[in-house]
């Protein structure tokens, strides 16, 4: 490891079936500031989101109007719209996806891992520390990004 440069992430492992296996492997993410096709990355998964967000909505319009529908014209007309909202926004979640996981191994690649130990640490990174890791990246961090433990928040259980 010491021969990669950029933040250190501790990530869980886990077994063949899914499982975590309680052991962990530290490996090293990128900064965008030494690695610049992250910035790439960042505008790509911006557009992505952007474009997803967009195709929801139409689905959701397209849902309703379907709901509205009174007559067999506006129900077949309705359902028409309704299918090509729902084919759109299942492309623009998977474009999102691959953006994302572009992220994530191009931020292992810039720390100087081979495209199949960067895919390999990239399905270690859980989804719910995308944001940790793109701010870490982003702005850079001084501290080892703890990826075995539950995630911090601000927000009190009562």
């Amino acid at each position: 490891m010491s021969d990669y440069v950029g933040i250190p992430i501790k990530l869980l492992t886990y077994d063949e079936k899914g499982e975590p296996t309680g052991n962990f492997e530290t490996a090293v993410f990128a900064t965008a500031r030494k690695c610049s096709a992250l910035l790439k990355c960042f505008r790509d998964m911006a557009k992505a989101e952007v474009a997803d967000s967009k195709a929801t909505r139409k689905a959701v319009f397209a849902a309703k109007k379907l709901n509205a529908a009174e007559t067999e014209e506006e129900i077949d007309t309705a359902a028409e719209l309704a299918d090509k909202a729902a084919t759109t926004s299942e492309q623009t979640q998977q474009a999102l996806m691959d953006a994302i996981f572009s992220f994530v191994t191009t931020g292992f690649k810039g720390a100087g891992y081979t495209a199949e130990e960067a895919e390999r640490y990239a399905e270690l990174v859980e989804p719910k520390r995308l944001m940790e890791l793109k701010a870490a990246s982003q702005y850079g961090s001084t501290r080892q990004l703890d990826f075995t433990k539950e995630p911090e928040t601000d927000l009190k259980e009562d």
